[in-house]
């Protein structure tokens, strides 16, 4: 069947129609090979591509994930047979039929939970070598990584334990692909909803020894300080400006009691948390700095890091509001010397 299918495979009628009517009667391990063969015999074509893909991506969705990783390691070494100016053609075939079966197993709540760790992390290893020609990371891969990291462990209620083990999973993730990909392109802020803190409630749940073990824990591994960023940064932006001054005043007394109110360069979750709480609590407001409670801990923090890292925080915007204070303070002084020179002038 291989040998005709190949031979008919510039007719697209034909072999459309021989190839649908023989999937209908065999096994897939069967059609496997089927496709195999073919590749190994034939130029894969658009035609072959064509119904290859329509038929493969339908029956790959039946088939056990112990058969689709045998089926793989059957195409990478058939892989190695074929023309190298077929090869990218072939790959895509692969490529769209784990589309469809990573889709299928990851998102159908009857098939997710079959899948265990360590498919998953062979799904991935699979996912990558497939799109070695691709700069970008497909749909596919985003799901799995999804799953592998942040899926929350049901036992798990306590923010801090839910912290805790992501920052662990991130630690142990494949270090090849951290190194390759920026987080940026690949984390979303919905995979970050069940870590959201509610502000102050649950973050002054946060002690000196919890969140020790959380500083302790990151060892500057880019994703996690990525994830601690848009963390932090999603959970301030549900904080309501009515309640500002009274929160920023709890978080300020936060850093004191967790013994992190001095700058350290070396602090990266602090001096996150630091400028996020500026950016979005304090700048935003588009209020004079005197019209805030006293929060000498935070500002002294975003003073040094305006002075040692001002790449990592708006410089403009930390100098701004420092003026209109120091604007408003001489506005003030101006206003008493009008008042005295006006009091000296009618009496």
């Amino acid at each position: 069947m291989a040998d005709f299918l190949a031979l008919v495979c510039h007719r697209e009628n034909i072999f459309g129609r021989y190839l649908l009517t023989y999937s209908l009667y065999v096994e897939n391990n069967d059609l496997w090979e089927i496709f195999l063969n073919i590749s190994r015999k034939s130029d894969i074509n658009e035609i072959i591509q064509k119904y290859f893909i329509s038929i493969l991506k339908k029956q790959i969705l039946i088939v056990s994930i112990e058969t689709y990783f045998q089926f793989i390691n059957s195409a990478m070494e058939c892989f190695l047979n074929i023309q190298t100016q077929y090869q990218e053609n072939f790959l895509k075939i692969l490529q769209t039929c784990f589309d469809a079966f990573v889709e299928k197993k990851c998102l159908d709540e009857q098939y997710s939970y079959q899948l265990s760790e360590i498919n998953l992390k062979n799904l991935l290893r699979i996912g990558f070598r497939l799109s070695l020609m691709r700069t970008d990371i497909q749909q596919s891969c985003l799901l799995i990584i999804r799953r592998l990291l942040f899926n929350v462990n049901e036992d798990l209620r306590d923010t801090y334990d839910k912290l805790m083990q992501l920052f662990r999973k991130v630690n142990d993730f494949d270090e090849n692909l951290r190194n390759k990909y920026d987080p940026t392109v690949v984390i979303q802020d919905d995979w970050l909803q069940d870590y959201i803190i509610s502000i102050p409630e649950d973050w002054l749940k946060l002690n000196q020894e919890i969140y020790q073990n959380l500083c302790e824990t990151h060892r500057n591994n880019r994703w996690i300080i990525y994830i601690w960023s848009r963390i932090v940064c999603l959970s301030l932006l549900k904080v309501k400006n009515e309640n500002s001054n009274e929160i920023l005043l709890k978080l300020n007394e936060w850093i004191q009691n967790v013994k992190h109110d001095v700058y350290d360069a070396n602090d990266t979750l602090t001096i996150i948390f630091v400028i996020h709480v500026f950016e979005i609590i304090i700048a935003r407001s588009n209020r004079s700095i005197v019209s805030f409670p006293n929060i000498k801990c935070i500002m002294n923090i975003i003073i040094q890091i305006r002075q040692e890292q001002q790449n990592r925080l708006n410089v403009k915007q930390v100098d701004d509001f420092i003026q209109s204070g120091q604007q408003f303070i001489q506005n003030i002084l101006s206003l008493k010397g009008n008042m005295l020179n006006i009091f000296v002038f009618f009496f």
